[in-house]
């Protein structure tokens, strides 16, 4: 097992793993390898492959009328907006995920791994526009269990340090995120980064529904709505991108489009007390 790599061995197609799977072990490349250790046995670009077949699928289902009148921003109205949560939560899970993956690495230089392979992972979701779970995974990288581990960011090359910090460009929220959102409209975008819009949508909502002008009745904001229209198109108009042929890969697809992490953000920073104690 140690000396097979992701170059040497081929995908193997076997049925799509669901409720079924077995916690501590997954058949894949014919042995059996636990779910924090699976992504040693991918190659970056493949894992971002995934991600992106996953991520694009449930933008491509997010309808107009999921966008209108804060429907994800209300418990009574979810409901009728469940691919946006549907996305909003994917990007949560896969910072937990990152997060997780590294801290229940058991050795140190097996967390230094883990680490590089998910800057590395970033880096070809950057590359293939997928903003979505970019996102996702430097708010993992940036979550403090993983922030505070100093021997294992000191291990690291300096030329993935380096595309580390070009990637984290995106994460700046300097001038309302204006890195993200320049890329996002100048690129041949997969799925934007759905958070900068719904912050947008949620600013707008803020406004007036009328306006008022002396001696005259109240008069219908229409500008207010015109900024909606706008900001929804601009999010949806990106299911027009031509898509790479990605394939999906079993069983990885299943495992990265059903991500449950299981640790809380107490027991991810005692994980990551343990590994790399107070000094």
């Amino acid at each position: 097992i140690n000396e097979l790599t992701s170059k040497d061995a081929s995908f193997i197609n076997i049925d799509p793993i669901c409720s079924t799977l077995n916690i501590h072990s997954i058949p894949i490349y014919g042995v059996e390898v636990s779910p924090q250790s699976i992504i040693f046995y991918v190659e970056e670009r493949h894992i971002a492959e995934q991600l992106t077949i996953a991520d694009m699928e449930i933008y491509h289902k997010i309808e107009l009328r999921e966008l209108t009148d804060l429907k994800w921003t209300k418990e009574t109205l979810k409901h009728l907006s469940p691919n946006v949560c549907k996305l909003l939560q994917r990007a949560n899970k896969i910072s937990y995920w990152v997060a997780q993956t590294i801290l229940l690495q058991e050795k140190g230089v097996e967390r230094s791994k883990a680490l590089s392979k998910m800057i590395k992972i970033a880096f070809h979701l950057a590359n293939m526009c997928n903003f979505n779970a970019l996102m996702g995974v430097l708010a993992g990288l940036n979550m403090a269990p993983i922030s505070r581990l100093k021997h294992a960011f000191a291990s690291l090359p300096k030329k993935t340090l380096e595309a580390l910090t070009r990637i984290s460009q995106y994460q700046d929220p300097s001038q309302g995120f204006r890195f993200l959102r320049n890329t996002t409209k100048n690129s041949d975008t997969l799925v934007p980064y759905l958070g900068t819009y719904l912050t947008d949508l949620v600013a707008i909502d803020e406004n007036s529904e009328f306006v008022k002008v002396a001696n005259c009745p109240d008069l219908i904001n229409f500008y207010k709505y015109h900024l909606v229209h706008t900001s929804i198109n601009e999010l949806l108009q990106y299911k027009n991108t031509i898509a790479p042929d990605y394939k999906k890969r079993e069983p990885i697809y299943t495992i990265l489009y059903d991500l449950h992490p299981a640790l809380t953000d107490k027991e991810l920073y005692q994980s990551s007390l343990d590994v790399e104690p107070r000094e």
